[in-house]
């Protein structure tokens, strides 16, 4: 694909309500421009299918959450991902 062309589809996958309301605000207003069909899944994507996994984050509306680690490094900065869903 080269630059400038549209995408045919954008697939966006994020567990977190908060977060998909961002995401669909930003799919009516930037991502509608970049692909014609872009979608928000309100689902978390991992290596297997099914089940369920344990989500760490660290507030409820984070933007920051992790499946396998209970803290997250930014930089020089560890956050701890103290509550779980």
């Amino acid at each position: 694909m080269a630059y400038g062309q549209m995408c045919a589809r954008h697939m966006m996958f994020e567990p977190f309500s908060g977060n998909i309301a961002q995401l669909e605000e930003r799919t009516k207003t930037t991502l509608s421009k970049l692909t014609p069909n872009p979608e928000v899944r309100p689902v978390a994507v991992g290596p297997t299918d099914g089940g369920t996994v344990e989500l760490h984050f660290d507030h409820e509306h984070s933007t920051l959450a992790s499946v396998p680690n209970s803290r997250a490094e930014i930089g020089a900065h560890r956050v701890e991902l103290k509550n779980t869903h």
